[in-house]
């Protein structure tokens, strides 16, 4: 029975082989087919036939030109003669409303170090072109507390009621005076420096200053 645990606890213990790149890369592109063929884009892509695209109905992504790769629906565009990669020219579309498209745009607002928006919206279109990224990105970034404590604001103390002191009338100037000193202040006698320091009397009521 101990020989046995043991056993079983060495199965337990042994290390898994870490996922590969390739692998990494065909889960994810199978997640956008499931997105935009199950979820979003399945009119769409329906319409496609062979080389022959049959538009259905006014939607965001006619603007986009888009056309099918491997199952997958990406931009089209002008940029084909462009020396940038195949995956910067033509992006995957992705639709604005879909927790998918929430990861990836948190993913890439992360390998960005947390920019702004101009910039997330940069690195995210250089695989994905999410419809209404504006919006999309702007939400990730409000939600990110990273950012939200990077650019919160410190708080305002309220000042408190002034004395009364400030608020006497009929009296001289000077009745009531904050005093304050300051120095050294270095002045300059004949042929040696002489540390001096001043005495700041304002009043209260006027704020005149005497020195």
């Amino acid at each position: 029975m101990f020989l046995k645990n043991r056993m079983c606890n060495a199965h337990l213990k042994t290390p898994r082989n870490p996922l590969a790149v390739v692998e990494l890369r065909e889960a994810e592109v199978s997640w956008v087919k499931y997105i935009q063929q199950r979820q979003h884009f399945a009119r769409w892509i329906l319409g496609f036939s062979g080389d022959k695209r049959r538009i259905v109905g006014k939607t965001s992504i006619n603007k986009l030109n888009p056309f099918l790769v491997d199952g997958t629906l990406r931009v089209g565009g002008r940029l084909e003669k462009s020396p940038l990669g195949f995956e910067t020219k033509h992006p995957i579309i992705l639709p604005k409303l879909s927790h998918f498209t929430h990861l990836i745009v948190r993913d890439s607002h992360v390998k960005c170090g947390h920019s702004g928006l101009n910039h997330t919206i940069a690195v995210l279109c250089q695989m994905y072109w999410v419809i209404g990224a504006t919006a999309t990105v702007r939400r990730i970034i409000n939600q990110c507390n990273k950012c939200r404590l990077k650019t919160a604001k410190p708080v305002k103390q309220l000042m408190a009621e002034l004395p009364d002191s400030r608020l006497q009338l009929g009296f001289q100037p000077f009745a009531h005076l904050g005093v304050d000193n300051f120095g050294p202040v270095m002045v300059r006698q004949r042929h040696s420096a002489v540390k001096h320091y001043g005495c700041l009397f304002t009043c209260m009521t006027t704020r005149a200053v005497h020195l």
